[in-house]
């Protein structure tokens, strides 16, 4: 299945939101739902690694651990890294963001472009609403994040 979810900033470059991709705004944007605890936060580069404590209700604790397995900027105008999920949650078998920032004149978009496998026996289309609302959150968080310094 695949999700892509646009933000646009006004009045800031795409180096000024890359470089506040960073622990601080990955903890901004976790869902408040599941509660979760992050473990592992190494950045954003190739290589680095996440891991997240998720506590589902009735099933317990799941772990989720995904490796940046590229990254490329483009001068000023274009910033890009994908994580892939190397632990991935009872309910997902294949995790795959890119995570895309780029210039438009004075604004930037960013893109959260995601693909991902719902594991059997659990169709795709029943992990997509709760997906898809979770990154479609970020918009907002995106505006209050950048907005406030």
């Amino acid at each position: 299945m695949h999700i892509r979810i646009e933000s646009t900033l006004h009045n800031i470059s795409a180096d000024d939101v890359f470089s506040r991709f960073n622990e601080e705004l990955f903890l901004a944007l976790a869902p408040k739902f599941p509660p979760s605890k992050l473990l592992r936060f190494d950045g954003c580069k190739t290589g680095d690694i996440v891991e997240i404590e998720m506590q589902l209700p009735i099933i317990g604790k799941q772990y989720w651990t995904s490796k940046i397995t590229q990254h490329a900027s483009e001068g000023q105008v274009r910033h890009f890294f994908r994580d892939e999920g190397v632990i991935l949650p009872f309910f997902l078998s294949a995790w795959q963001h890119d995570h895309i920032v780029e210039q438009h004149g004075n604004d930037v978009l960013i893109v959260d472009d995601i693909h991902y496998k719902a594991k059997f026996p659990i169709p795709d289309f029943l992990v997509y609403p709760q997906l898809y609302r979770t990154f479609s959150n970020r918009t907002k968080i995106y505006k209050i994040f950048f907005n406030r310094s």
